[in-house]
C-alpha cells in the first residue's frame, strides 16, 4: 500500500512499444486525481505533454485533458454517456463505467482510455453532488 504522498510513473506499453507514460501520478483513486488536478507530465507516442483535470458542479466544467504536441484528447461529462473528443470536437469514444466504445481504436486514444480507467479519473466526470447521497 502506498503512502498518501507517493509519486509514481505509469507506463502503457503495447507489443513492447511505450504508447503513453505519465510522471508524477499518485496511486489510483483520490491520490491520482489530486496529482492530475495540478497537472502531470506525459509522453504520448514519444511527444511530451501534460495531463490535467477539472471538476465543477456543471457538467461542462468536468473533464480530463491530455495534450501532447498537436494531439488533444478530452474526456468530458455528458449524459447518458461520457465522451472523448479531440481538439476539433470530433467524438473518438464514449463510455459509461468500464464499457468503452471507440469510433476507431487508435493507440493513443485507447491508452488515454486505459489511463482514465486505471487511475479512476472517471470520478472527475461525476457530479460532486452525487457524493452527498
Amino acid at each position: 500500500m502506498s503512502l498518501g504522498g507517493a509519486i509514481e510513473r505509469w507506463e502503457f506499453v503495447l507489443d513492447g512499444t511505450e504508447i503513453l507514460s505519465v510522471d508524477g501520478m499518485g496511486p489510483p483513486g483520490y491520490p491520482a486525481r489530486r496529482h492530475v488536478k495540478g497537472g502531470v507530465e506525459v509522453s504520448l507516442l514519444g511527444v511530451k505533454g501534460r495531463l490535467t483535470r477539472r471538476r465543477t458542479l456543471g457538467a461542462r466544467g468536468r473533464f480530463v485533458r491530455l495534450e501532447a504536441g498537436d494531439t488533444v484528447f478530452v474526456a468530458r461529462a455528458r449524459f447518458p454517456r461520457n465522451r472523448v473528443v479531440d481538439s476539433s470536437g470530433a467524438e473518438l469514444a464514449d463510455f459509461t463505467g468500464r464499457a468503452w466504445h471507440f469510433r476507431a481504436p487508435e493507440r493513443g486514444v485507447v491508452a488515454f482510455a486505459a489511463l482514465v480507467v486505471a487511475a479512476d479519473l472517471e470520478a472527475t466526470l461525476a457530479s460532486p453532488l452525487s457524493e452527498i447521497c
